[in-house]
């Protein structure tokens, strides 16, 4: 369902994102601060959405990155969650260094751990008070920066949702799609082991979209197979929680053949519950993200496969559409971007 929350009071020039984006003023070029439509969709899925477009394809559909249609001394703002993550901290390193690449200024702020919605709002809402020209939002749980995405755009500042949970009423979502990590990782099981058996999922956040579509991707690939979900760990993206949990699984249901985690960090804590009944290389294990220590264990033996989301690159990315839509460019809703299940046999294919 979609709400029109507000509607652009612009002048003849406004586009789908609000109005045009920038006027001269003399010779130097001016940024348009015209309020932006906000549209809030209710039950949003990046996976379904049908206004959207392969990161792939932006450049043939829009051209080059127009950075030098804007003024000069441009200030994005990002908020993050958790910087322990390595995911998290390879995606804000990819955004600063689209932003030193661009000559854009750019404040990175952090929640201080991944439950914490109330200190990242707070966080978001004072960013707004330094009203900067963009904003890279990555929130903690769906909605949880939705008033901030809100208010940005009431200042004429664009909203990139970079990743991870949802803003429905951001301008853009850059990201890869989690229902498809969730399948590139049963098929990988499902080509890995032929003769079936049993699997486990270990969740991040349930009741977040990131954790229900990477489990529905995975259950929904391998039903009517010969592999069979028998058990989902809450692990809420906790590796000790990880760690104990699959300990405390494999004491009553010792015969699991893959664990599924739905991210690196959650992975390398089954490895070392398995290390601990001394099962490495009898379990397959796998995660999502490619962290460089999610592909340290992959090189080592214990983890099985990662699959991929390269959030340095969409770091990188989600920079790159917040300039697009400064310059007015009609971006699609949903920017998907690449996957890729990586093991011992292709990972040299992939720069870490």
């Amino acid at each position: 369902m979609k709400k029109n929350v507000m509607i652009c009071m612009g002048l003849a020039l406004c586009m789908t994102l609000g109005c045009t984006a920038v006027y001269a003023e003399g010779d130097e070029k001016k940024l348009n601060k015209e309020p932006i439509e906000v549209i809030y969709y209710e039950d949003f899925n990046p996976e379904t959405f049908e206004d959207k477009i392969n990161y792939e394809d932006i450049e043939d559909e829009f051209g080059p990155v127009p950075i030098d249609e804007l003024p000069e001394g441009l200030k994005f703002g990002s908020l993050l969650p958790d910087l322990t993550n390595e995911f998290w901290s390879m995606a804000g390193e990819g955004e600063a260094a689209a932003a030193e690449d661009y000559g854009i200024t750019l404040d990175s702020q952090s929640a201080k751990n991944e439950v914490d919605y109330d200190a990242q709002l707070a966080m978001g809402e004072a960013m707004i008070s330094k009203q900067y020209d963009a904003y890279l939002l990555s929130p903690l749980s769906d909605d949880c920066l939705t008033t901030v995405s809100e208010s940005a755009q009431n200042m004429g500042a664009p909203v990139v949702n970079a990743l991870g949970q949802q803003v429905k009423n951001a301008n853009t979502f850059a990201g890869s799609m989690n229902y498809t990590t969730g399948v590139r990782a049963a098929e990988y099981a499902l080509e890995k082991l032929p003769d079936g058996g049993k699997a486990a999922i270990v969740m991040g956040q349930v009741g977040t979209s990131v954790t229900t579509d990477r489990s529905s991707g995975f259950k929904d690939t391998v039903e009517g197979t010969n592999i069979e979900v028998v058990t989902e760990l809450p692990a809420e993206w906790n590796v000790e929680d990880a760690m104990n949990l699959t300990i405390d699984m494999l004491s009553t249901t010792p015969d699991i053949d893959v664990i599924f985690c739905h991210n690196d960090n959650m992975a390398l804590g089954v490895v070392e519950a398995l290390r601990t009944v001394d099962k490495i290389g009898e379990i397959m294990v796998i995660g999502v993200d490619g962290t460089s220590d999610g592909y340290a264990s992959i090189e080592k033996g214990e983890m099985t496969a990662t699959v991929d989301t390269f959030p340095y690159q969409c770091g990188y990315y989600s920079v790159e559409m917040a300039i697009r839509l400064l310059a007015g460019q009609e971006i699609p809703r949903v920017v998907a971007t690449p996957v890729a299940c990586v093991d011992q046999d292709n990972m040299a294919d992939y720069d870490k």
